[in-house]
């Protein structure tokens, strides 16, 4: 679950360092661009803020910093810009302060032992945070550098995290995209729970209407920048994260999805039905993402896994199950197949544009046809140790069949041991190292892992029952395909991820 993505709050100053400026109409132009009066424009006028008209030159200069009066001006000209491209009004004024980096990163919190030990057994079942490490950790070491702003929705105000805090920068892009926020929290109230998502999935999608939307209306802003406006230059040195370090492509590119492919969601709404439609997504949020994926409704789908479990075997009753959904499936598959070769999808393929708003394709055959799924963390407080139950429910028995062979390349990928006809061994050494039984049954795979094969019969005995009777699982064949130019690819991206916003 990515609640570091939506829902950890940030310990972090609420005061800003620019206040509101008083609403003036005495550098306003005699008329627009369109030659229409702008005598009588207000705050409640789009493309109008505090003075200032969205095709009005922003007057800062940047070498040395910004002043109280320059931050407030760059503001409130990018705020009518955002009205503008967005055609919507701003209710207030949003201050603008920075943060450091090394602030930022140290008022994260990790959440509580229990959470961490459930979200663990989350992200360990996507083949993604093995048992050498854990997902907190993984999640804040991506957050914390690559994190370029942030809207703080309690304070109603912007921070930009900054490797130096006394030289007060603001990148163009990142101040529109945060703005944007602030917009979407002003009009629809970001706090709302259908907004937060109650799953992993759930929260990308939503995430995909939300990071979407603000990356689209940034885009469409940086193109007026270059053709229209007047903007102010970036200082080479400006507000940038610090990468580095040892990058987990699979959190990357779970965490990087909404705003990869919102957009592209967000442009294809806007294209079939105006900012009307747009404004409708709002009022019901895509709940899964293979809406965002494939630009298409919700998937209707409530997958129960009863709990069988016996031999001190429990769940964690007040986390319960979570669905990873279709992007943290090809995310998996495309992990295993970058770091081990496990040749389930093309590593290419995720950066096929598949338009000028998505940046990235999440999109393989082994994911697709996703129809729901739910990940049952189990525990086993005695012993010390950890297990789950996966189950997914495809669109067709064809579906299920590639998910299902998918996922034993991933095991071939590991060396796993065939113990018995659907149950494997992945030998200590391996951050993965556990016994996995797979069963399909028509349109369901199911997944049971533990720490060896017992516990596996006690996390699922039904299933262990029906091992005792089963023949060896046909697989289809796949040829293994690393992917042409995927490291040209990764640089590329990283480039991309520089943007990286992240929300309250």
């Amino acid at each position: 679950m990515l609640s570091a993505l939506v829902v950890v709050a940030l310990a972090v100053g609420a005061t800003s360092g620019a206040a509101a400026g008083a609403a003036t109409d005495a550098d306003a132009p005699a008329v627009d661009a369109d030659g229409h009066a702008r005598a009588n424009a207000t705050n409640a006028t789009v493309g109008y803020f505090n003075g200032y008209w969205y095709d009005d030159p922003v007057r800062v200069d940047q070498s040395d910093g910004l002043n109280e009066s320059e931050r407030e001006r760059y503001v409130s000209v990018t705020m009518a810009r955002v009205e503008h491209v967005r055609d919507a009004n701003f209710e207030r004024y949003v201050p603008v302060d920075v943060v450091s980096r090394s602030e930022y990163a140290a008022n994260q919190s990790g959440g509580n032992a229990t959470y961490n030990a459930w979200n663990d057994q989350v992200w360990q079942s996507l083949w993604i945070v093995g048992e050498d490490t854990n997902s907190s950790a993984a999640l804040s070491a991506f957050y914390g550098s690559n994190v370029l702003g942030f809207y703080d929705s309690e304070a109603d105000s912007i921070k930009l995290v900054t490797n130096d805090p006394d030289e007060v920068y603001f990148d163009n892009a990142t101040l529109a995209h945060e703005l944007v926020h602030a917009l979407q929290d002003q009009r629809y109230n970001l706090s709302r729970a259908k907004y937060g998502g109650d799953t992993q999935d759930a929260q990308l999608a939503t995430s995909g209407l939300v990071e979407g939307e603000a990356r689209y209306v940034e885009d469409r802003y940086v193109e007026q920048c270059g053709e229209t406006w007047t903007c102010p230059a970036n200082p080479p040195s400006a507000n940038g994260g610090t990468g580095g370090g040892d990058v987990n492509y699979g959190v990357q590119w779970v965490v990087y999805f909404p705003y990869a492919d919102g957009p592209g969601y967000v442009a294809s709404l806007r294209e079939r039905g105006g900012w009307d439609a747009v404004d409708a997504a709002w009022e019901r949020p895509p709940n899964d993402t293979t809406a965002i994926i494939h630009h298409v409704g919700s998937v209707p789908s409530n997958v129960s896994v009863s709990d069988e479990a016996t031999g001190g075997w429990e769940t964690f009753p007040r986390q319960g199950s979570d669905t990873v959904g279709e992007a943290s499936i090809y995310s998996m598959f495309w992990y295993q197949s970058y770091t081990t070769d496990a040749g389930v999808v093309d590593t290419g393929s995720l950066y096929e544009n598949q338009g000028p708003y998505d940046s990235f394709n999440y999109s393989s055959a082994p994911s697709a046809g996703w129809a729901g799924d739910s990940v049952v963390p189990y525990r086993n407080p005695t012993v010390g140790e950890d297990g789950y139950v996966w189950v997914t429910e495809w669109d067709s028995e064809r579906d299920a069949s590639q998910f299902a062979s998918a996922y034993r390349d991933v095991l071939d990928a590991h060396d796993a041991e065939q113990v018995s006809a659907r149950t494997w061994v992945v030998s200590g050494g391996d951050p993965f190292a556990d016994a996995y039984r797979l069963h399909v049954d028509g349109t369901r795979v199911v997944v049971v892992n533990g720490p060896d094969v017992d516990a596996v019969d006690a996390i699922r005995p039904g299933l262990a029952s029906e091992e005792a009777n089963a023949t060896t699982m046909s697989r289809t064949t796949r040829a293994s395909s690393p992917g042409f130019g995927v490291l040209a690819g990764l640089a590329a991206a990283l480039g991309v991820l520089s943007l990286l916003r992240r929300r309250r």
